[in-house]
């Protein structure tokens, strides 16, 4: 811990609360995290095409080797990917309907993915190429389009400053011929 950020940690410990820690229940956790987004997916694409093309998806989501790769081993990217998914449809319905609401539900999912791991800081340029794409630079005026930014940076800024130098020092920065050395 500390390494990595914490969210991912938590959840786990909270299943832990529930389901015995073993092999199992950390697979069975993270079925349940790819059949949340599999859902998601499935939903969201049902807006768009037919349902049964969207169940398609879905399942060739679930198919694909790389997304088979991740929810058998125990690792955080399809929490990740639910949540950064979730931010990005939470940051669409903010700009087709800009509310504190919607600048809400962007900011806690925006916090949670970054407090997952931290290559989600690309993230932030949800933003800037909306408003390119859009040309919605009025919304910029409006103070519920700046909590996101102010909820990272007071949230996440801590974290990251106080987990700044085990990042500095960690096997990832050695390098490498670290990790030659570990096999």
């Amino acid at each position: 811990l500390g390494h990595w950020p914490p969210v991912f940690y938590v959840l786990q410990a909270i299943w832990y609360l529930v389901f015995a820690p073993s092999r199992w229940s950390v697979l069975l956790l993270l079925a349940v995290l790819s059949a949340v987004l599999a859902w998601i997916v499935w939903r969201v694409g049902t807006r768009a095409v037919d349902w049964r093309l969207s169940l398609a998806f879905s399942v060739l989501l679930l198919a694909l080797p790389l997304t088979q790769s991740l929810y058998s081993v125990c690792m955080a990217e399809i929490l990740l990917a639910t949540l950064v998914l979730l931010a990005a449809l939470a940051w669409g319905r903010y700009l087709d309907a800009p509310s504190w609401k919607w600048s809400l539900i962007f900011s806690t999912l925006a916090v949670l993915s970054i407090l997952t791991k931290a290559n989600v800081l690309a993230l932030a340029l949800i933003k800037p190429i909306s408003f390119l794409i859009s040309r919605r630079w009025s919304l910029l005026k409006k103070a519920s389009c700046w909590l996101p930014g102010l909820s990272v940076i007071l949230l996440c800024g801590p974290w990251y400053a106080l987990t700044l130098e085990m990042l500095s020092n960690g096997p990832l920065a050695r390098g490498p011929r670290f990790w030659y050395t570990l096999s």
